[in-house]
């Protein structure tokens, strides 16, 4: 696993450039109803702690 990649319980936070992200991969049997694999959103924060906080709030509504 990348340093700049980590897991908290099946939340993954990446940082592309400055900013973080969020991404979560979709269930195999949910992917022909969300037609998704995984989704992906912009923490809009550079900051880590904030990151993880912002994910754990995307995680827990999705």
């Amino acid at each position: 696993m990348l340093s700049s990649q980590r897991q908290l319980q099946g939340v993954y936070i990446f940082q592309n450039s400055t900013y973080h992200y969020f991404r979560q991969v979709v269930p195999i049997d949910l992917r022909p109803a969300i037609k998704r694999t995984e989704f992906r959103v912009s923490l809009r924060t550079a900051d880590k702690i904030t990151a993880r906080r912002k994910a754990g709030c995307l995680s827990a509504r999705i």
